[in-house]
């Protein structure tokens, strides 16, 4: 045995200081995730809204009600019910039999009601009933003033699509936007795109078209042989100034087997939608070319972006963020080639404009190869020279040369690649700096850096799920620090607006993260949320004990310990094991001492 000797003890306060400064290994997943799981029956989440501190999830059969950190305050079933694709809402008769029939929602959405109102309301579309819709006061989802908006027999009120994608917004107006793929199985025709006001009467709640009369509405159906074969699924739907915005994917053309991504657009005051025009996109990297849109978001472009694109009101001009994949050749939309990753490419909202109204000036003088849109005219059929229209930013259509094919694609710029397929996508600004938050198919949620087009981490948030990919869906906090996303049934709050992602010193100071992120003590923190301030590192790490061992002779016990000082300068360190391992410099420390 070691006789105790008083210059020993004298090491335990020391080992009790540099312990603490020891750095936590990398860990998948920050410790501070918010997650919430339903315990009983879990189904798949598939939408989400915030809205003032309040989150709403909706999934498969339920919608439920969340405070900001994800504690549940009430939850409302939606399904099974029974329904039969051929038929409308119960009340209506039908000759087919009704099964059980489970609810997914297709469209989540919250509706400011006037000021006098007390609250806003929640819009839900679901699968059930040709894809009717329902309303609810937001703040009490499961209260029983909920009520179903009609018509329930009409395409005006039937806005789900059961078998395809469904994408919409509320304008600034108040006035509903939607997006639909036709699902031909279904008594209703759907439209492909529509405006819509929510009314409320003595009868209840009801849909109209924004605008109606015997032969114009604000609604687009495709031309009834094109319909079955030519399906569009669409992707993001926005606003900008005066126009709705449409991006979906779709066949280059009705006989070819190639699909793209195109942007479309119509007047937000066009009582006739005859402004609807369509617009390629474009997305590469190196030499290839990725044209199937995944995931979009409508965001700033942030200090450097916008001067190196001396963009019209810099950092805070906006930005369409599209994330593409690469198609299997021969496979149309249905597989694509993941060993070529994603691509995220930027369209300045300012360039997207001039794109719209230089396709619409093409068509009105006739110019070569342009042309109306065949799946919604029916036919082929060039533009006709029409010199006396004036057309500008603003052009809204008119009864000439209306549905416009682009006949030029729209390049997309600033280009990041990441080794992986992005689901999910979301961009906002930190000190100044566009990032990019980016959800994948594997459960994966990357920080990127978009101005230095640099991967900053990934995390994996799915947690053993089998469902591991990251839902479209998602959504910012008021703050901007916290994005809500959803995978398989679990919903995460993640905070994207804080340096605690970082599990250890190495990672931390060495990240180009725009939160400028350190070392307080033992995590990593901003300068905002270090309790310590002054005591952030920001250069160097402390010193970890790597080893400690001793042996005895006859007149002296020598006990060595082994630190490490961690390189955090090393360019090729990486958190979460993108690169490679950690690089560390060891230092022997030899401490002797007389044991006689």
């Amino acid at each position: 045995m070691i006789p105790a000797h008083p210059t020993i003890l004298i090491l335990i306060p020391l080992l009790n200081l540099v312990i603490p400064a020891c750095s936590s290994r990398p860990s998948p997943v920050p410790p501070n995730l918010r997650v919430f799981r339903e315990p009983l029956n879990p189904n798949p989440l598939q939408l989400v809204v915030v809205h003032d501190n309040q989150v709403v999830v909706g999934g498969r059969n339920t919608l439920y009600h969340f405070d900001a950190d994800l504690k549940l305050r009430g939850k409302v079933s939606t399904g099974p019910r029974l329904d039969n694709p051929a038929c409308l809402y119960p009340t209506f008769p039908c000759n087919y039999t009704r099964t059980t029939t489970d609810d997914d929602i297709r469209l989540l959405l919250v509706i400011a009601q006037d000021e006098d109102e007390d609250e806003p309301l929640l819009l839900n579309c679901g699968t059930l009933y040709q894809g009717a819709c329902r309303v609810r006061p937001l703040t009490h989802i499961a209260g029983p003033r909920s009520a179903w908006v009609g018509p329930l027999n009409e395409t005006v009120g039937l806005v789900g699509s059961p078998l395809g994608s469904t994408v919409g917004f509320v304008s600034t107006a108040g006035t509903l936007w939607t997006g639909a793929t036709y699902d031909e199985d279904r008594p209703v025709s759907k439209t492909a795109v529509a405006s819509r006001e929510l009314l409320q009467g003595d009868e209840g709640f009801r849909l109209e078209y924004s605008h109606e009369t015997d032969t114009e509405f604000t609604g687009l159906h495709f031309d009834p042989k094109y319909r079955r074969v030519y399906k569009v699924d669409y992707i993001h739907a926005f606003e900008h100034e005066n126009f709705a915005y449409f991006l979906q994917t779709q066949r280059v053309a009705i006989e070819s087997e190639n699909f793209e991504t195109r942007l479309a657009r119509v007047c937000s005051s066009d009582p006739t939608f005859f402004s609807y025009t369509e617009l390629p996109l474009r997305c590469h990297y190196g030499l290839e070319v990725y044209a199937l849109a995944t995931a979009a978001y409508v965001g700033p472009a942030g200090d450097l972006l916008g001067r190196r694109l001396k963009l019209p009101g810099g950092g805070a001009a906006q930005v369409l963020y599209v994330s593409f994949v690469k198609p299997m050749p021969g496979h149309g939309s249905g597989v694509t080639d993941r060993t070529k990753g994603s691509v995220v490419c930027s369209f300045p909202m300012s360039t997207v404009v001039e794109a719209f109204t230089n396709a619409t000036k093409q068509c009105f003088r006739a110019e070569i190869r342009t042309q109306l849109l065949k799946h919604v005219v029916g036919s082929e059929m060039a533009c006709k020279s029409q010199d006396s229209v004036k057309i500008d930013d603003n052009f809204c259509g008119s009864g000439l040369n209306h549905y416009i094919g682009g006949r030029e694609s729209l390049p997309g710029g600033f280009r990041t690649y990441l080794d992986a397929q992005v689901t999910s996508l979301v961009v906002t600004l930190q000190k100044g700096k566009a990032v990019a938050v980016a959800g994948t198919d594997t459960g994966d949620v990357y920080k990127i850096h978009l101005e230095k087009r640099k991967q900053l981490y990934a995390l994996n948030i799915a947690d053993g799920e089998e469902d591991k990919a990251v839902r479209r869906s998602n959504a910012l906090d008021a703050s901007h620090e916290n994005v809500y996303f959803l995978v398989g049934d679990r919903a995460v709050k993640f905070p994207v607006g804080s340096c605690s992602v970082y599990r250890d010193c190495g990672s931390c100071l060495n990240t180009d993260d725009p939160l400028g992120c350190g070392w307080c003590g033992d995590h990593c923190a901003s300068l905002e949320e270090c309790e310590r301030p002054a005591a952030l590192m920001t250069v160097t790490c402390p010193p970890v004990i790597y080893e400690v061992s001793g042996f005895h002779s006859s007149h002296h016990f020598i006990m060595s310990l082994i630190f490490i000082a961690h390189r955090c300068n090393s360019s090729f360190y990486s958190y979460h094991y993108l690169n490679s391992p950690e690089a560390v410099n060891k230092t022997l420390i030899t401490f002797k001492m007389n044991t006689t």
